[in-house]
C-alpha cells in the first residue's frame, strides 16, 4: 500500500504534469516565433503526458485489488480516464507534429488551415477532458479501500462479474483467491462466500495460487 508521505509525493507529481500541460496549452501559441522553444515546450508536453500515464499505471499495479489479479475491476473503474489518456496523447502529438511541420520553415506564414483548426478544437476538448478525468483518478487511487480486502471490495466484484461476459466471468472465477500467505499455516481469502478449496481452516504449508487447482507444498490438489 502507498504509504501517506509517499502517496503525496505522487499525487504533487501528477498536478505539477497536469500544470505544465495546462501552461503549454494556453500560452505556447505566444512563442511561435520562436519554433525552437516551442518545440522544446511540445516535447516535454507529449513526455509529461507519457509520464502521467506511467504513474497512473504503477498506481494500479500497487493496488490490492490488482494484486488479487482483479484486473478487469480496476479497468471497470477507471476506463474513461485510460481511455481519454490515450486519445489525448495521440491527439497531442499528431497536433504538435503539424503545426511544427507548417511552421518550421516560416514562423509568420499562416497555416491554420481547417484540418489543422478542427485538430486543435478536439485537442484542447480533450484537454480539459483528461486534466479533469485524470486529477479525479489520481484522488480516487488513494482512497485506503483499493489496498485491502473488504466487504464493499467483495461487492464490487460481484457487480462487475454479474455485468461481464461468459469468458471474463471464468477469469474473475480464476482469481477469486485473494491472497495466500505462505508460513508454517497458511489460509486462502476468499472473494465468494463459500470455501470452494477444500475444508475449511489452516492448510499446509506455502499455498501456491493457481486457475485450476490451489496447489499445497504436501502435493495434495483442491480441484474447482
Amino acid at each position: 500500500m502507498l504509504q501517506t508521505s509517499n502517496y503525496s509525493l505522487v499525487l504533487s507529481l501528477q498536478f505539477l504534469l497536469l500544470s505544465y500541460d495546462l501552461f503549454v496549452n494556453s500560452f505556447s501559441e505566444l512563442l511561435r516565433k520562436a519554433p525552437v522553444i516551442q518545440l522544446v515546450l511540445f516535447i516535454i508536453q507529449d513526455i509529461a503526458i507519457l509520464f502521467n500515464i506511467i504513474i497512473i499505471f504503477l498506481m494500479f499495479f500497487n493496488t490490492f485489488v490488482f494484486q488479487a489479479g482483479l484486473v478487469n475491476l480496476l479497468f471497470h473503474k477507471f476506463k474513461g480516464t485510460i481511455v481519454l489518456t490515450a486519445v489525448y496523447f495521440a491527439l497531442s502529438i499528431s497536433f504538435h507534429v503539424w503545426v511544427m511541420n507548417l511552421r518550421w520553415q516560416n514562423s509568420n506564414r499562416f497555416v491554420w488551415t481547417d484540418g489543422l483548426h478542427t485538430l486543435f478544437v478536439f485537442q484542447r476538448l480533450a484537454a480539459v477532458l483528461y486534466c479533469y478525468f485524470y486529477k479525479r483518478t489520481a484522488v480516487r487511487l488513494g482512497d485506503p479501500r483499493f489496498y485491502q480486502d473488504s466487504l464493499w471490495l467483495r461487492n464490487e466484484f460481484t457487480q462487475v462479474q454479474r455485468s461481464s461476459p461468459q469468458f471474463l466471468k471464468d477469469a474473475m472465477f480464476c482469481a477469486q483467491i485473494v491472497l495466500c500467505t505462505c508460513r508454517c499455516q497458511c489460509t486462502a481469502t476468499w472473494l465468494s462466500p463459500q470455501n470452494i478449496c477444500g475444508p475449511s481452516g489452516p492448510m499446509s504449508s506455502g499455498c501456491v495460487c493457481v486457475c485450476v487447482y490451489l496447489i499445497c507444498c504436501c502435493g495434495t490438489k483442491y480441484k474447482f
